[in-house]
Order: C-alpha cells, then structure tokens, then sequence
C-alpha cells in the first residue's frame, strides 16, 4: 500500500513539474470563501500549494464546491484546470505567484525591472483590497493581459498608503518572496496575485 502510494506521489510531481498540457495531478480543495464575484480557493497538489480565484458564475466551478473527496489539477491554458467527474473549472485568478514563478524556472541575473503601473479601486474587504488597472511587469509570471487586469493586495497601513496614488512603480523579482511590488515612498507593497477582469 505504501509503494502504490509512494509512486502515485511520484507520478503527480512529475506531471506537475513538466507542465505538459494535459498531464494532471491528484489535488485536493479548500474553500476560502467569495471575494468580489469570485471564489477563493487553496490548490494543494504534488506537495505544492496553489491558490486561485475561480469565476464565481460559472456552473463547474460552482458545483466543485459539493465535492468531497480529491480532484485533479490538469495543466491546461493559462492557470491550469480543476477536474472532477466530469465537472471542468478554469480558474481566473492566481495568488500563489511565488509558486507561480518557480514553475516556470526563469532565473536571471539582469536588474529588477520597474515599470509604471496606473489602478483603481474594485472591491474592498476585511483582507484583501483588489483594484483594476495596468500591471507591465505581469507578463514576467506568463501573465497575459498585463494592460487590464486587477491586481490583489493585503489589507494594511503599508499597501493603502500606496494604493491611495492610483499610480507608482511596479517592480518584479526574480528571486525572494515579493515577486511583483509596489513601491512606495519607505515601503514596497506586495501583490498577492493577478486576476482576469
């Protein structure tokens, strides 16, 4: 029983490390609730975790919710595919995006790049601050829609006084924990993560 288990671990960190379309993994999925019509949820496969917004209207991502049991992450399109008997949810949103860098292994010792990013405010709540605008440096991460996106942030003294300006410097890393930043005067502000409109 343990060898099955061993190998099928095995085989799930292979297929999500190649990243090849339509190779899956075993998952398993927790709700973290609803955040401004869409829905919150942790990804835990092949020993990672991942954490994604899923479109909060569609009918497959909604039924997830009912599921017991594991799931499958299959590496499809831009963020991947939730599976399960039959119901396919494609998330909208990333907010692991350290995770998000790693898998695609671009290491570079050129300088941090920074470029303008310009925003508005979406939605606000007890954790999280979204706002829409146009984030450059998204493309780093694979991120497609850059110009228009909304961007993720954590509720607090240091990301409000930044996000206030409606614009600033963003800045992307290619190794630490802040992946994308928004530089404030003293302070960088973290984002969380990317979603599409």
């Amino acid at each position: 029983m343990l060898l099955v288990a061993a190998v099928g671990c095995t085989t799930d960190r292979a297929a999500y490390t190649a990243t090849l379309p339509g190779t899956g993994s075993s998952a398993s999925i927790e709700w973290l609730g609803e955040r401004a019509g869409y829905l919150d949820v942790r990804v835990s496969t092949a020993g990672r975790g991942l954490r994604f917004f899923l479109p909060g209207d569609a009918p497959d991502c909604l039924a997830l919710r009912d599921v017991s049991g594991e799931i499958r992450y299959v590496n499809a399109g831009l963020l991947g595919l939730l599976e399960h008997d039959g119901l396919r949810c494609e998330p909208v949103g990333i907010l692991s995006l350290d995770e998000w860098r790693r898998r695609r292994a671009r290491g570079s010792r050129e300088p941090v790049p920074r470029a303008r990013a310009t925003w508005k405010p979406v939605a606000r709540d007890a954790e999280l601050v979204l706002v829409r605008g146009r984030f450059p440096l998204a493309g780093q991460l694979g991120w497609v829609g850059g110009v228009d996106t909304i961007a993720v942030f954590e509720v607090g003294p240091v990301c409000d006084a930044v996000l206030e300006q409606g614009v600033g410097s963003l800045e992307y890393r290619h190794a630490g924990q802040d992946v994308l930043a928004l530089i404030g005067q003293r302070e960088r502000c973290p984002l969380l993560g990317l979603v599409r409109p």
